[in-house]
C-alpha cells in the first residue's frame, strides 16, 4: 500500500544548500498516523469512475451529502485500476504532456475544515526500476459551499482527450457537457472549486530546488501537479466520498495489522504495516441469491451493479443498478460466450 510505502521510505538525497529530502515528508507522515486509511479495491474503482462520469448537475446536487466519515482520511488506489476502468468507459487515457513517469498508486488525505476540504495529494511513481513515494508541491482545497464562476470561457472538456478515438459513455459525458449550457456550467462549477496553493510543508523545500534548478521550473512543475491532482481528485475521490455516503452502494471491509509479518519486519528495523479499511462493492446476501437465480458468477453480478447510477433525494444518495433490482443481466454479460477453437 501506498501509505506502507511512505513510512518505509528513507531518501538519503540532500539539495546542495545542506537541507535533507527526507525532513519535508515527516509532517506529513504524521499526519497519516492520526487519519483513517482506505484503499479502493478494483471493483469499488470501477464503481467509482462509473460515477465520475454522471451528469455535473448531478455530482454538484450530491454534494451536500458527500461527507467524510471521520474528520481526516487518507484514500489511496491503483492507477493501474482506474485507467482501466476509464479504458471500460471509453476514454483514450491520454497520457498529459511532460510526463516522465509512470503513476503506480495515488493517495489523497484529506481534512474537513468546514466549508472546504484541504487536500494532500501523494504518489508512488517509477522512475526506470525505481518507485519513489512523493508529495504534490500543490496543496489543494476543494470547496464545499456556493462558489462564484469566473469570467471567461469554460474549461474545454476534451482537453484531455483524444475526441476522435473516445467511446461509449465518455463520449456521450464529454458531449452532454459541450452542448448544453446547465451541464457545462455544472461541470465548470467542480473545476473551479478545486484550487491549490503552495504546500507549507514543503516550502523549505521549494527554496532548496529553486537555488538549484530556478523559480520558472519549480513554479511549473507545481502547477503541473496540482492539475495532475485536480483531475484524479475529480476522477476517483469524489465519486468515492459520494459512494462512501450511499446507504447502499459500498462497504468498508476492516482489515487488521498482520501480527506476524510486522515481528519479523520489527527485527530488521522496519517500521510495521498498519491496519486499513478497504472499500468494496456491497452486494448482500438478498443481490448474491439474485445471482445465483440468474445463473450469474458473483463477478458478472458486481460487473452489473457498476452498470447503474446514484439518486439523490432529501433523505440520503442511493445507488440504482436496474440489473441488480431486476435480478438479470447487461446485455454483454447475458449473452452465452463465443467458443473459439485455435488451431496451427
Amino acid at each position: 500500500m501506498l501509505v506502507d510505502m511512505l513510512r518505509e521510505q528513507q531518501l538519503d538525497f540532500v539539495y546542495e544548500d545542506g537541507y535533507p529530502a527526507q525532513d519535508a515528508f515527516e509532517p506529513v507522515k504524521a499526519r497519516l498516523e492520526k487519519a483513517f486509511i482506505y484503499v479502493l479495491d478494483s471493483n469499488a474503482m470501477a464503481l467509482a469512475a462509473n460515477v465520475a462520469l454522471s451528469k455535473p448537475s448531478s455530482l454538484l446536487s450530491a454534494l451536500p451529502f458527500a461527507k467524510l466519515p471521520f474528520p481526516r482520511v487518507f484514500i489511496e488506489f491503483s492507477n493501474e485500476d482506474l485507467k482501466r476502468s476509464m479504458a471500460g468507459l471509453g476514454s483514450t487515457n491520454v497520457r498529459p504532456p511532460h510526463t516522465a513517469t509512470k503513476l503506480i498508486r495515488s493517495g489523497f488525505l484529506i481534512e474537513d475544515q468546514g466549508d472546504h476540504l484541504l487536500v494532500d495529494y501523494i504518489m508512488a511513481q517509477q522512475y526506470g526500476d525505481k518507485t519513489v513515494v512523493e508529495l504534490s508541491p500543490a496543496q489543494g482545497v476543494f470547496d464545499l459551499a456556493d462558489v462564484e464562476l469566473p469570467d471567461g470561457s469554460a474549461p474545454n472538456p476534451f482537453s484531455s482527450e483524444r475526441p476522435e478515438a473516445i467511446s461509449g459513455k465518455m463520449q456521450e459525458h464529454l458531449t452532454l457537457i459541450a452542448k448544453s449550457p446547465l451541464e457545462g456550467r455544472c461541470y465548470h462549477n467542480l473545476q473551479v472549486r478545486f484550487r491549490w496553493r503552495p504546500h507549507p510543508d514543503l516550502a523549505r523545500m521549494s527554496l532548496s530546488q529553486k537555488r538549484m534548478m530556478g523559480s520558472d521550473q519549480v513554479e511549473a512543475i507545481r502547477e503541473r501537479q496540482a492539475m495532475e491532482a485536480r483531475r484524479l481528485f475529480n476522477l476517483a475521490i469524489l465519486p468515492t466520498l459520494i459512494l462512501l455516503n450511499c446507504r447502499n452502494a459500498v462497504e468498508i471491509n476492516s482489515v487488521a495489522a498482520p501480527d506476524k509479518l510486522n515481528k519479523q519486519r520489527a527485527k530488521k528495523n522496519k517500521p510495521p504495516i498498519g491496519a486499513y479499511n478497504e472499500i468494496r462493492i456491497k452486494l448482500n446476501a438478498a443481490r448474491q441469491r439474485m445471482a445465483s437465480r440468474a445463473g450469474a458468477s458473483v463477478r458478472e453480478m458486481t460487473a452489473a451493479y457498476v452498470t447503474g447510477h446514484f439518486k439523490v433525494r432529501k433523505s440520503g444518495i442511493f445507488w440504482w443498478s436496474p440489473h441488480v433490482r431486476m435480478g438479470t443481466l447487461p446485455p454483454d454479460l447475458s449473452a452465452p460466450p463465443k467458443i473459439r477453437k485455435v488451431t496451427a
